[in-house]
């Protein structure tokens, strides 16, 4: 039996890949507590209407209030942030791990 390959896109792969960083970093060492996961969500949701690249700076000003630790590991985070999709993808990765204790309860 002869299988035909299987091709993935290469933007397919790098959503996949992203979404698996920013889930892996959020949910590291270093990870952050529920409070500051919720005011990533406040930010996002309160100023929508900005391009990605001025939600980023928000994010990386608040960035500089967390230990050094967790701002080294965060900034290096937001800077895989390169577009509107990436910003979409890393948003969804703070839902996940918001809800993670759900799942696993379920």
């Amino acid at each position: 039996m002869k299988l035909n390959k299987i091709k993935i896109k290469k933007d397919k792969l790098d959503t996949n890949f992203n979404l698996y960083l920013f889930l892996k970093e959020l949910n590291g060492a270093e990870k952050l507590s529920d409070k500051e996961l919720s005011y990533f969500l406040e930010v996002y949701f309160t100023n929508k209407k900005l391009d990605y690249k001025k939600l980023k700076s928000v994010f990386l000003n608040f960035s500089e209030k967390l230990s050094d630790k967790k701002h080294a590991n965060f900034e290096a985070l937001i800077y895989n942030i390169k577009n509107e999709v990436d910003l979409n993808i890393f948003i969804f990765a703070i839902k996940l791990i918001q809800i993670k204790p759900l799942l696993l309860e379920e």
